[in-house]
């Protein structure tokens, strides 16, 4: 008679799914104004950035929304690349004449924080400056993608490589904290 006291619970789970259901629901909807009480400066500002950034659609539409489409034309995934693509050229080879003059920069964000990769470069070749304020701004726009469509990543920390010269080459070696 194993289990004799459970024989009503099956039919009482559908009830209590429904009650946790709109629970969870009810937790979830917007906090009545209480009468009263003004809005102060920094909440209004607050729902007036979420209204801006927030698209309105009925509650009761079944949409399903592309978040690519909400994001601004310059953080579409087209522009990242076209962007990364730009950096990528501007670094070509990265030739150098020694291993002082190559360079490691954090490319990229990743959601919880910190570059997804390194790019070696050299500051012998092409414009450091030029090169160095396209990995910012592009770095930033990634971070806004991620932020803007809720990515999540693994949270791994990604190591920054050392740098190496091969055959006038800057290459990333074994990670700075090991030599």
């Amino acid at each position: 008679m194993r289990g004799a006291g459970f024989k009503g619970s099956a039919a009482k789970r559908p009830l209590l799914f429904a009650t946790f259901f709109v629970a969870a629901l009810a937790g979830c909807s917007p906090k009545p104004q209480q009468a009263g009480v003004t809005p102060t400066a920094d909440s209004s500002q607050a729902s007036a950035a979420q209204v801006a950034t927030e698209p309105q659609t009925p509650a009761s539409a079944e949409v399903v929304m592309n978040k690519e489409q909400q994001l601004p034309a310059a953080v579409g995934r087209n522009e990242l690349q076209a962007m990364y693509q730009d950096i990528v050229q501007l670094v070509g080879q990265a030739k150098a004449s020694s291993v002082a003059q190559c360079r490691v920069v954090g490319l990229g964000a990743k959601p919880c924080g910190g570059p997804q990769s390194y790019l070696v470069y050299s500051a012998e070749q092409g414009n450091e400056t030029e090169l160095l304020a396209k990995v910012a701004r592009y770095n930033l726009l990634v971070q806004q993608h991620n932020q803007q469509l809720g990515l999540i990543s693994d949270c791994a920390v990604v190591p920054k490589p050392g740098v190496v010269l091969v055959e006038g080459v800057c290459q990333a070696g074994p990670p700075g904290d090991l030599m």
